[in-house]
C-alpha cells in the first residue's frame, strides 16, 4: 500500500505493483508512505477514508499463472498442474516428501496469495470501501485516469509483454477446473473468463474474510 494525504493505492499482488513502487522510490528517493506491501482496506486508519482509494485486479487465470511463473526459480513445480495440485488439490504430502530440502519454499507456497483479490478492497464490515478498481489488462489507460483524478507524480509506460495468451499453453483441463473453482468468486465478480473479460468492475461487494496479513493467510 502507498498512501498520501490525497490518495491510497492498494497493492494487489501481481498487478504491476513492484513497478509502481520502484517509480515511487525514485521520485521520493526514500519512501515514507509505503506501508506493508500488500496491506488492505481493512488495515487503513479511519482518517484515510476521505481519500481516493484505488487498486487493480486481473484475470484470475493469469493471476494464478503469474504467481507460479514468478516462483519457478524454486525448481519444484515445473508444470503448472503440479503447482495447482499442491496448492488446491491436497497433494502436499507427496511434494514435501519429494523435496525434503525445500520445506521453507513449500510452507510459503501453502499461504501465498490464496485469498480473493476482492478482499483487498474490503473493510472490517467485510464490505468494499474503494473509490475505483481498475483492470491490470488496461494498465496504461487506467494510470492516465488515476493521474486525471489525483496527481501521483509518476507516469507509467508499460510495454506489452506479449504474454497475453502465453498462460493458455500451461493450462490443462485439470488446472483449468481447479482455478475455475478456487478463483470462482473473483472470476464472476469482476467479469473474467479464460479468454478475457467483459463489463465494468463493480465497486460494491462483500467478502468472506478480512484480517491481518491477508495476502499470506488461508
Amino acid at each position: 500500500m502507498i498512501h498520501t494525504d490525497k490518495w491510497v493505492w492498494i497493492h494487489v499482488p501481481r498487478t504491476a505493483g513492484s513497478t509502481v513502487e520502484g517509480l515511487f522510490y525514485k521520485l521520493w528517493e526514500k519512501n515514507p508512505v509505503l506501508d506493508s506491501q500488500h496491506s488492505t482496506v481493512w488495515d487503513l486508519h479511519k482518517d484515510y477514508r476521505n481519500r481516493f482509494i484505488f487498486g487493480f485486479v486481473r484475470n484470475p487465470y493469469t493471476y494464478e499463472w503469474s504467481i507460479w511463473n514468478s516462483h519457478r526459480h524454486w525448481n519444484i513445480f515445473d508444470k503448472f498442474d503440479d503447482w495447482c495440485a499442491f496448492r488446491f488439490d491436497g497433494k502436499e504430502k507427496e511434494i514435501y516428501e519429494k523435496y525434503p530440502n525445500k520445506k521453507y519454499e513449500l510452507d510459503y507456497c501453502t499461504i501465498l496469495f490464496k485469498r480473493d483479490m476482492s478482499g483487498y478492497f474490503c473493510d472490517s464490515e467485510k464490505k468494499s470501501y474503494v473509490s475505483q478498481i481498475y483492470r491490470f489488462e488496461e494498465l496504461n489507460e487506467s494510470w492516465k485516469d488515476i493521474n486525471r483524478r489525483v496527481q501521483t507524480g509518476i507516469e507509467l509506460n508499460v510495454y506489452d509483454r506479449n504474454y497475453k495468451d502465453d498462460y493458455k499453453k500451461d493450462y490443462t483441463d485439470y488446472s483449468y477446473n481447479l482455478i475455475s473453482t478456487q478463483r470462482a468468486k473473483d472470476i464472476a465478480l469482476f467479469g473474467y473468463n479464460f479468454d478475457g473479460y467483459e463489463g465494468e468492475v463493480p465497486l460494491q461487494f462483500e467478502t468472506d474474510f478480512v484480517g491481518d496479513n491477508y495476502a499470506y493467510t488461508y
